[in-house]
């Protein structure tokens, strides 16, 4: 079964509220799911976004490229 059919591997992208996969694919022409790197209180934290808002431009509160300690 595929993350897709599967609804226990889904999440919310967090700008829009959309249901995402959690499965990120590494072809990023397929990607339906985005990572983005930022902070939470602080601390560094994962948000994913749906393709619609990462396209939009939209990126979480301390968003960073690379990977934060």
């Amino acid at each position: 079964m595929a993350a897709a059919d599967n609804k226990t591997l889904h999440t919310k992208c967090c700008s829009c509220g959309a249901d995402i996969v959690t499965h990120v694919d590494p072809d990023v022409s397929k990607r339906s799911t985005w990572p983005l790197l930022g902070k939470r209180d602080g601390k560094p934290a994962v948000f994913p976004a749906c393709t619609k808002c990462y396209k939009n431009g939209w990126r979480p509160e301390g968003y960073t490229e690379y990977a934060i300690a």
